[in-house]
């Protein structure tokens, strides 16, 4: 039996906290560019996967291509390997097979990203969705929530703060290299005396955010204008600076990912422990390679989360089942009265 899934619209008014996105979230407003299958055809089709890694999805992934899911089982490949000692030429195989696929990800995301005017209204409509919290974490790798901050800020009552600034002149040139600041107070704090703001959090890294290979310094790529992911291209094919992407195929090797970064550790223990009251989660899966996030989340700071699901073209079977799995996923952060669920197409939610 399906449980009530509302408008957004007849709940919004109850969660105004915090706010977790996934990939969902980039399929909303790119339905034929974002999802696993559509990154899968194109790495395929410009040679990036190659004819063993392309067997490893038709096995692993037969009906939906999924390059976490893959990667988890290389990385399980791998750990078996070690435990049964086998030679070391042959645990190689596996590891390039595993960075191949990671690397093929990230180039993909970059490469079929749509460019801003293509998404232009819908990134408004996020800008005004985003400002009723105090804190939005984006699991995605892309530059649709930067963008659509982009547009709250050039406004005057309210402001998207990431951290990220740089004690350079305010005078920016196109690309800027942002230094990410620990006092997490200031990011809170209103932007001024008359305006409300919204903290953003990318916890698996993000195009704009980088490392460098000699220091490990983290930055973020600070950018203006129209050709923002041409700059980015350009910045990545001349610097030898490894992307922040955190795209590991199983909650431990995520959170092993994160350890090595200090954004991303920062992200991780200081700023989600902190969520308090209310989550919504739109896009999320909250699938089991996401677990790390789920652990971080108080059950003793939380009285409600809201969920959005996708009721077009689906059985009642299938909305049921899938309200099944994520109210046992939440169930150790509130009880199942507590958690309420709203249709992903609705007015006012997201991109819409």
């Amino acid at each position: 039996m399906i449980k009530q899934v509302h408008k957004w619209r007849e709940i919004a008014a109850h969660f105004a906290d915090n706010l977790i996105v996934g990939n969902g979230g980039s399929i909303a407003v790119c339905p034929d560019r974002f999802r696993y299958k559509d990154l899968h055809a194109y790495a395929i089709k410009n040679n990036l996967l190659k004819s063993n890694v392309i067997e490893v999805f038709e096995k692993a992934t037969p009906n939906n291509p999924d390059f976490e899911k893959v990667l988890y089982q290389l990385w399980l490949a791998d750990f078996i390997n070690k435990r049964f000692d086998v030679e070391k030429s042959e645990r190689e195989r596996v590891r390039e097979g595993y960075t191949l696929v990671r690397r093929a990800l990230i180039n993909t995301v970059k490469d079929i990203h749509p460019i801003q005017a293509e998404i232009d209204s819908k990134l408004n409509q996020i800008g005004r969705f985003i400002c009723n919290f105090s804190n939005v974490l984006y699991l995605n790798y892309d530059l649709i929530l930067y963008w659509a901050s982009l547009k709250v800020n050039s406004k005057e009552k309210h402001r998207c703060k990431d951290g990220f600034s740089s004690k350079e002149s305010k005078k920016r040139t196109t690309l800027s290299r942002l230094k990410f600041s620990e006092d997490l107070e200031k990011i809170w704090e209103p932007f001024n005396h008359n305006s409300a703001s919204t903290a953003i959090f990318y916890p698996h890294g993000s195009l704009m955010l980088y490392q460098t290979r000699a220091k490990h310094e983290e930055r973020k790529l600070g950018l203006s204008g129209d050709d923002m992911l041409d700059i980015i291209t350009e910045f990545w094919a001349k610097n030898d600076n490894q992307p922040l992407f955190v795209c590991e195929g199983s909650s431990e090797e995520k959170l092993a990912a994160i350890s090595r970064s200090n954004y991303l550790t920062t992200v991780y223990h200081k700023v989600i422990p902190r969520f308090k009251s209310t989550v919504v989660i739109y896009g999320w899966s909250i699938g089991e390679e996401d677990q790390h996030i789920i652990r971080q989340l108080r059950r003793d700071s939380l009285s409600k989360i809201a969920v959005s699901i996708v009721l077009r073209g689906r059985s009642e079977q299938s909305i049921s089942k899938e309200q099944e799995y994520i109210t046992d996923k939440l169930s150790n952060l509130v009880s199942e009265e507590d958690i309420y669920f709203f249709d992903a197409d609705s007015k006012g939610c997201w991109c819409h």
